[in-house]
């Protein structure tokens, strides 16, 4: 199968993103120790979202997962650590198309939080031809991008490590179907769906 880079797209598409991504609210999280096992984590959004807040250990097992069942403006939870191993652990909070991540140790004496790391979802678009997509690769990591069909291999493609990520192809000559993108790095996947 041939595909077509649309690289006069790309310029369209990069504005798109950068205008996403400024007028993307991102939430205020705050992280309180308030003794040597406890932390309390509050999340204040101007709009309400739905918000996932997830802990994993190091060796990437879930610790924590919280899903609102329905929109919020604002979370606060307790959570209490002492029952945690020493070590390193991660905590991800997802809203509004953002990322945020902190770093976090467990010592006998103290919990240590690192400072907060943001990452945007990748914007998609397709028109039935065209497939388009940008990401801002904050940390210029390597990502490739794999079409599948069902679990079959339509297309894959080296994206590199560049900032920001910018493709477009031309998917017309595919056949009438359901088809997911998947764009991934060594640490992060992102997918998405389209119908033709």
């Amino acid at each position: 199968m041939m595909m077509k880079t649309k690289r006069s797209l790309l310029t369209l598409v990069a504005a798109a993103v950068i205008a996403l991504a400024s007028a993307t609210e991102i939430p205020k999280v705050s992280v309180q120790p308030i003794n040597a096992d406890q932390v309390i984590v509050s999340v204040l959004n101007n709009s309400v979202s739905n918000l996932e807040l997830s802990i994993y250990a190091d060796n990437g097992d879930i610790v924590y997962f919280k899903q609102t069942e329905k929109p919020v403006s604002s979370y606060q939870k307790l959570f209490d650590m002492g029952n945690l191993e020493n070590g390193d652990y991660k905590m991800s909070l997802k809203v509004n198309g953002t990322n945020q991540v902190r770093n976090f140790k467990v010592t006998a004496k103290k919990i240590y939080f690192g400072e907060s790391e943001i990452d945007f979802d990748p914007y998609f678009t397709f028109d039935g031809k065209d497939l388009k997509f940008s990401f801002l690769n904050f940390k210029k990591e390597m990502f490739k991008m794999e079409i599948f069909e069902k679990d079959e291999l339509v297309y894959k493609a080296k994206l590199g490590k560049n900032f920001p990520i910018n493709s477009g192809y031309d998917l017309s000559k595919l056949e009438a179907g359901n088809y997911t993108v998947v764009l991934s790095s060594f640490n992060k996947e992102y997918v998405y769906h389209i119908e033709k």
